[in-house]
């Protein structure tokens, strides 16, 4: 099924308002989740098992390139991404690349 075909069908379910405001609600659950993922300084030095200190060398000498988010003075990151950096270091041998 796709897209144009689930509205048509949420429209003869629920009416022309009821589909309007269920897919507003769904893109506004949408958004929540997005910013859901986003994690503070310590949070995300948490998740890395390092302090804020590590994090904040990293981030300024460039030592590892973990995407971040500046809101004003603050540093966000993204859980997902690093997660996905995390994943990205995992080894099955101790050589180095």
């Amino acid at each position: 099924m796709n897209l144009s075909e689930i509205i048509t069908r949420t429209k003869d379910l629920v009416g022309e308002k009821g589909a309007e405001e269920l897919f507003s609600s769904v893109l506004e659950n949408l958004q929540a989740h997005r910013n859901n993922d986003l994690v503070g300084e310590k949070e995300a030095a948490a998740i890395l098992g390092v302090t804020p200190g590590t994090l904040q060398v990293w981030r300024s000498t460039g030592r590892y390139a973990i995407p971040f988010i500046k809101v004003g003075r603050l540093v966000k990151y993204r859980r997902s991404v690093l997660e996905s950096w995390i994943d990205s270091r995992t080894r099955v041998t101790g050589a180095t690349e």
